[in-house]
């Protein structure tokens, strides 16, 4: 896991485009966003930390913005935590793996959450302040230099509250803690929704031993990963403080 404790640099509050000032006034004061209300959008939130202390946040942020036709703006939130507004969820695969490259030209480490799909109307402002609050309240938690979407989350946070009143999670949770190889099964398979090519792609190992090891999970714990309620049960083992 990358440690961003020595990324301190933070990103300085940049001059506002024309078009940045319209949408940050429209998201965070209300006011009227004219020619612009058509369609969905998918807010993702990002905390970007910078290593060099020769990075360029504009330079940056226009990067960012000109690389994908679907972003509608890229625009400054609070200190080092950057918006960026996308025209359809099915954009958010190619933003990400920009924002990955991006982390590797300019020396950042970006981390983040995928807010919920909402159509663009007079009810959009209330839907992006409430999930806006909601994500800034977790993304301190988001510890590893990933974007996670908002449901992975608050699955994590709704698990934590309900199963920290019961020992046999602290059981699980140790398990998974003490063995490296389990917990980065656990998070490939919930990721890929339990299939097993595509988790032994992202682990890097072959589907054969990708079952061997699901087959030593079940000895050591009693949970069948390939059974939806085992893995949500290890999953949220992941996160359960007792």
């Amino acid at each position: 896991m990358m440690s961003l404790a020595k990324a301190t640099p933070q990103v300085p509050v940049v001059d506002l485009a024309p078009h940045q000032q319209a949408w940050r006034a429209f998201l965070l004061e209300g006011q009227p966003l004219e020619g612009q209300m058509r369609g969905s959008l998918v807010c993702i939130y990002l905390i970007m930390q910078a290593k060099s202390e020769t990075f360029d946040p504009v330079l940056w942020q226009q990067t960012l913005e000109d690389s994908l036709e679907a972003i509608e703006v890229v625009i400054p939130d609070e200190a080092n935590r950057w918006l960026v507004c996308l025209r359809g969820m099915e954009h958010v695969g190619a933003l990400v793996d920009i924002i990955k490259t991006l982390d590797i030209d300019f020396e950042t480490v970006t981390r983040g959450c995928v807010g919920l799909v909402a159509k663009l109307d007079q009810d959009y402002v209330a839907h992006f302040q409430d999930e806006r609050r909601l994500v800034h309240s977790i993304l301190s938690q988001i510890m590893e230099p990933e974007i996670v979407p908002l449901t992975s989350v608050l699955l994590r946070l709704v698990g934590r509250e309900v199963t920290k009143q019961y020992a046999f999670m602290d059981r699980l949770h140790d398990v998974l803690k003490h063995n490296p190889d389990y917990a980065a099964t656990v998070r490939a398979l919930f990721e890929h929704q339990g299939n097993l090519s595509q988790a032994a792609d992202e682990l890097y190992i072959h589907r054969n031993t990708l079952t061997y090891r699901l087959s030593k999970y079940t000895k050591e714990t009693g949970l069948n990963l390939q059974h939806l309620t085992d893995l949500i049960v290890s999953y949220l083992a992941l996160e359960h403080k007792g």
